[in-house]
């Protein structure tokens, strides 16, 4: 019989031939939809909802098959005519989504954020988004929140099986039946043992690929195939345990499962046994089948495409946290707008009636190269940063960490990669030049590079000569442990600064000592600082600062305030937490000495308001850890706290007949 399909209802093939609606698949796509949308929405209690795009994958995995299986039985099978099918379904709503997206990406993000969002927009066009976000960063980074596009991974994953499997099946069509039945069982097979490889070696890409997601679709072109030989099996028993799978799933899984796995058999075989056995004669088939649930399934693609996009602007436009009631409005509106897109979108573009195929095609054609070249102009162009009036400490170049070109002494290898391991690492002077001047020596990793600006203010005004020993990651001591990532080039480099400050601490009579303390404490190497401290503070003739952290922030709040004065910067307790505990360890492990200061956060200048900010409404920090030189400027103009301290210390040093005192 002739093949009548209006893409996007749930049929199943009855033994033989023939196509029925099957009410209780639109169920199962809204027990998909609602975990996921709940799951990005942040409700704990679904922490296994992304899952629901497995089950999702199985749904389209049969269905599809189930039209292809039809349709080479009636050999009525065309691949311009499966095509023309997909586009009509997923592109006129995807490519609304994307081009709503882009007046608020134009008002809301940040130029890097805008660099992201234009290779998303690219990939998705071109349907391989699941690459560009695998390079990016993870699904379940902090980051991917803040994406609009993040869920097309998914549909770049389908279309790329369907660029695959209709050939293959058309090839393998003529061999017969059982034949293909087990290429796909082999292929299937392969794919799972894939991502069971890929979870352990390459998580972020076993996450995205299409071979590591392909066993999932294919499983449900298994089904396809078993329910056109034998009729679908009504089994209350089975369908029942099918479901818990499913539900177990959902609220038993959490970000830590590897993901895709075996651990995805759970709500993969819950997906598959529903679809086998679930049929409106069985408690399940008839729960799934509820007018409710029906409604949400059929509504589901459009709710997809909407969801993410709504959560991730609202996370962008501010660095406050939505509260509940608004959580509510965006996961009431995406419904809204998934039924609309749907009604308005979706269905209109299916009737061939009123848009032809050569129109489906072109505006496919069109509206891609429209999107690659939106992309292409938001990647090039930086961002668009021309959208924002730059602050002028970030025009001046001061939006940095201190370098060498400026005058400085980092000594960084992560912006300087040509540099070179040796003692030019150690030989860096800045400040007063007289012999007879008090001498002060800043030692540590980025964390002590960071005040380098502030010291240099403050040497100019109390006439001391200032020494600078920093480099990436290499916190104070006097041994061989780093924070750095294995085999980096500033392990060797830091090496080299403790060799030297073992045997020169000794030239100097203040020594300020800073580091990123929280991680030297989640390292547990704090010992080894310890035994550093203990070691030249033994030494009476040397006065030792030990400088706090900065307030800790979270970097995306710190950046959106840099072109946002009006946002807050919020502070981040990922890294407070271990930062207080290394202080409290040190403080209470150290005993006190005349000599020995230990410098808070307080002392620092960066609790005087609670804003975190300059007089000019700027935040003193770079990226949430590390202050720029603007803000050690800053602070050096407006929280003389610490600089009269050292004023302090640096009086039973001093030879010189004059010194301009702080205020």
């Amino acid at each position: 019989m002739p093949l009548r399909l209006v893409f996007g209802l749930s049929v199943f093939v009855v033994k033989g031939s023939g196509l029925k609606y099957r009410a209780e698949i639109d169920g199962l796509r809204a027990l998909a939809i609602v975990p996921v949308v709940l799951f990005h929405a942040g409700y704990g209690l679904f922490s296994g909802g992304f899952v629901g795009v497995d089950v999702f994958f199985v749904i389209s995995g049969y269905l599809i098959s189930t039209i292809l299986l039809e349709e080479h039985a009636n050999q009525t099978f065309s691949l311009v005519n499966f095509y023309e099918r997909r586009i009509r379904r997923i592109i006129p709503a995807l490519f609304l989504v994307m081009l709503v997206c882009l007046p608020f990406a134009w008002a809301w993000m940040l130029p890097k954020q805008m660099v992201s969002f234009s290779n998303s927009l690219m990939g998705t066009a071109l349907s391989v988004s699941n690459m560009v976000f695998w390079k990016e960063s993870g699904y379940f980074a902090a980051a991917a929140e803040e994406k609009p596009l993040l869920h097309t991974w998914s549909l770049a994953v389908e279309e790329q099986y369907y660029l695959v499997f209709p050939l293959l099946l058309g090839l393998l069509w003529k061999f017969g039946s059982r034949k293909l039945f087990l290429c796909l069982v082999a292929i299937a097979i392969c794919s799972l043992a894939l991502s069971e490889w890929g979870w352990r070696h390459q998580p972020t890409a076993n996450f995205f690929f299409a071979l590591t997601r392909a066993w999932e679709l294919i499983l449900g072109a298994l089904a396809a195939f078993f329910i056109r030989q034998r009729g679908l099996e009504s089994n209350n028993l089975l369908s029942i345990l099918a479901l818990a799978l499913v539900l177990f799933s959902i609220f038993g899984y959490d970000e830590q499962i590897p993901f895709p796995s075996l651990y995805s058999l759970v709500p993969v075989l819950g997906s598959l046994g529903i679809i086998l056995f679930a049929d409106s004669g069985t408690l399940v088939g008839r729960l799934l089948s509820l007018k409710p649930l029906v409604w949400i399934g059929l509504i589901s693609y459009s709710t997809y495409l909407w969801h993410q996009p709504l959560l991730a602007y609202s996370r962008l436009r501010t660095t406050e946290d939505a509260g509940t009631a608004e959580i509510a409005v965006l996961i009431l509106g995406s419904f809204i707008l998934g039924y609309l897109g749907y009604r308005f979108v979706e269905r209109p573009f299916r009737d061939k009636q009123r848009f032809s195929r050569r129109f489906v095609f072109n505006f496919f054609i069109v509206g891609t190269l429209l999107f690659v070249v939106l992309g292409a102009t938001g990647k090039f162009t930086g961002g668009l940063a021309q959208r924002f009036d730059k602050p002028g400490f970030v025009q001046a170049g001061k939006f940095t960490l201190p370098s060498r070109e400026q005058g400085f002494c980092f000594y960084n290898f992560n912006t300087h990669k040509g540099l070179e391991v040796g003692v030019q690492g150690t030989q860096c002077t800045i400040g007063s030049d007289n012999p007879e001047s008090p001498s002060l020596l800043l030692y540590g990793d980025s964390f002590a590079a960071q005040w380098e600006p502030y010291f240099e203010n403050l040497s100019q005004s109390l006439d001391f000569q200032l020494s600078s020993v920093t480099t990436n990651w290499c916190f104070p001591s006097l041994g061989e442990g780093s924070t750095a990532p294995a085999g980096h080039i500033s392990r060797r480099q830091c090496l080299m600064n403790r060799q030297w400050f073992e045997k020169h601490y000794r030239d100097y009579d203040v020594i300020v000592l800073a580091a990123a303390w929280y991680q030297v404490y989640e390292h547990q190497l704090s010992g080894e600082f310890v035994d550093l401290l203990e070691t030249v503070a033994a030494d009476k003739d040397i006065t030792v600062m030990v400088l706090d952290v900065p307030v800790l922030l979270r970097r995306d709040s710190v950046e959106r305030a840099v072109y946002f004065p009006d946002q807050k910067v919020i502070e981040d307790p990922l890294k407070a937490e271990p930062a207080a505990a290394f202080w409290q360890q040190v403080t209470h492990t150290v005993p006190s000495a005349p000599n020995l200061i230990f410098v808070t956060q307080q002392q620092l200048g960066f609790e005087k308001d609670g804003t975190h900010k300059t007089r000019e409404g700027y935040p003193y920090s770079l990226d949430g850890s590390h202050i720029s030189v603007y803000g050690s400027e800053s602070l050096f103009e407006e929280c003389p706290d610490l600089a009269q301290q050292v004023e302090k210390v640096l009086v039973r040093f001093d030879n010189s007949p004059e010194q301009t005192p702080m205020p």
